[in-house]
């Protein structure tokens, strides 16, 4: 499956993402397909040909414009680094230390409307 699947991203927005089907439109050069599971998350799938080769992100639909109290910014994009911070069974370094030792690497941004 990896080598041919070359990019999935999920979601946690409610669009209307109809089940399991190919998109219309030429977004990317490849099919895109879209899926809806149970729990309400967003699955799309984009694949390519890329033997040894795929991508998965995860995107969340709020930013900086979600920030609503007046002259307090910044949370998106301080939660985005603590994802990075490690966590009580896992040092920062051991979790770059497994990524790193499955070829992956990890990386994460903010904007306006999404983290």
């Amino acid at each position: 499956m990896a080598a041919v699947m070359g990019l999935v991203l999920i979601t946690t927005a409610s669009t209307s993402i109809a089940d399991s089907h190919k998109t219309a439109g030429k977004i990317l050069p490849y099919p895109i397909y879209q899926h809806k599971l149970d729990n309400g998350l967003n699955v799309v799938t984009v694949p390519f040909d890329s033997p040894g080769l795929a991508a998965f992100h995860i995107i969340t639909r709020v930013g900086a414009r979600n920030e609503v109290e007046p002259g307090v910014t910044g949370f998106a994009h301080f939660f985005e680094h603590m994802m990075f911070r490690g966590t009580d069974n896992y040092s920062k370094e051991e979790y770059a230390a497994a990524l790193k030792s499955t070829g992956a690497a990890a990386n994460a941004n903010t904007t306006q409307d999404r983290t």
